[in-house]
């Protein structure tokens, strides 16, 4: 009888520490895939103001528009979108001093704030700061909130320093 307890302790332990390591694992798999998606989803909304920014600058020079950050909200926080940013039109956060008021993205295939029906995990906001002892350049922070499971939500910020790179000569 003893030796029946004795090996059903350790048949118990040689199957539930395995199954323990593989709960920790897949757990800390998702959030690195979280973490990941979060971290190109901050990067993606630099690019969106790089884009915007360069096309306005692509218009200055063909004498069209002389404002570098045409479209682009200043000093206030705003949630970025690939189909907004293309028209310049940028969907400001509910509050604007707060980066946690933005929208959570859709998720249909790729990240957005329109298309699917459902919210996805993540929200994103971009704040683009002016440096009012040099007008060509600003500040750009862009910060992606999630949440993982049961934990607490995270966050992750890329932030980033653009000009104005064209010379307009009169």
């Amino acid at each position: 009888m003893v030796e029946t307890l004795i090996s059903i302790a350790i048949l118990v332990t040689a199957v539930v520490a395995p199954l323990t390591i593989a709960s920790s694992s897949l757990f800390q798999a998702r959030y690195s895939r979280d973490q990941v998606t979060a971290t190109y989803l901050a990067q993606e909304a630099i690019e969106m103001i790089r884009y915007v920014r360069d096309h306005n600058l692509m218009q200055g020079l063909a004498g069209i528009n002389s404002d570098w950050l045409k479209f682009i909200p200043k000093d206030k926080w705003f949630a970025p979108d690939w189909n907004t940013a293309q028209q310049g039109n940028f969907q400001l956060c509910s509050n604007v001093n707060d980066p946690e008021s933005c929208p959570y993205l859709k998720y249909n295939g790729a990240y957005s704030l329109q298309g699917a029906t459902g919210d996805s995990r993540f929200k994103r906001a971009v704040r683009v700061i002016t440096n009012p002892s040099n007008p060509d350049e600003v500040k750009v922070e862009s910060k992606v909130y999630w949440r993982s499971g049961a934990h607490s939500e995270r966050s992750i910020q890329v932030q980033t320093y653009i000009y104005d790179w064209a010379v307009v000569e009169n």
